[in-house]
């Protein structure tokens, strides 16, 4: 599945530095998961006379986990980055409404939008939503606050991230 594929690319970016799969990423999957990946989404890439597999997955999600995949763990690394990523998106709500209404009725505002509805659900799963919901939710401050490198960069990477985020560019 999608978050077998995520966890296998975080610790092969951690740990191996690259996004290609291989013995080493399986084991190191099996020493965490006995009965190793399930449903792993990979594409096999010519290579002079040969072949390796990669992972066929955006890397955004991996590349941002892997340092903390590095110190904490591939699954620490990854829940503590979907932590990271929607106080992120709670902190930019929040700032975007306490420019219109006082520090209590922003706060109720931005819970309301983004933790009273599926959003929390997402934060144990190892996918990039969480991820995205910053990156999203950064683009569209930074294009309310005439930040529009900021907001198309952020924008783009959530695209690239999920392409079904281009309704939100």
């Amino acid at each position: 599945s999608d978050g077998a594929t995520y966890h296998a690319m975080t610790g092969s970016l951690a740990f191996d530095h690259d996004l290609v799969f291989g013995p080493e990423d399986l084991g190191r999957v099996r020493r965490l998961y006995p009965g190793g990946p399930q449903g792993l989404f990979l594409k096999r890439v010519a290579e002079g006379t040969g072949s390796r597999l990669v992972y066929a997955k955006a890397a955004l999600y991996p590349a941002a986990a892997a340092p903390l995949a590095r110190a904490l763990g591939v699954d620490r690394g990854l829940l503590l980055l979907n932590a990271l990523a929607f106080s992120l998106a709670l902190w930019l709500a929040w700032g975007e409404l306490r420019r219109r209404e006082g520090a209590l009725a922003a706060l109720a505002g931005a819970l309301a939008v983004l933790a009273l509805g599926v959003a929390p659900v997402y934060l144990s799963w190892e996918t990039p939503e969480m991820l995205n919901l910053a990156l999203v939710t950064a683009g569209l401050v930074a294009l309310r606050r005439g930040r529009l490198v900021l907001s198309a960069a952020a924008l783009g990477l959530a695209v690239y991230s999920k392409p079904t985020h281009l309704a939100a560019a």
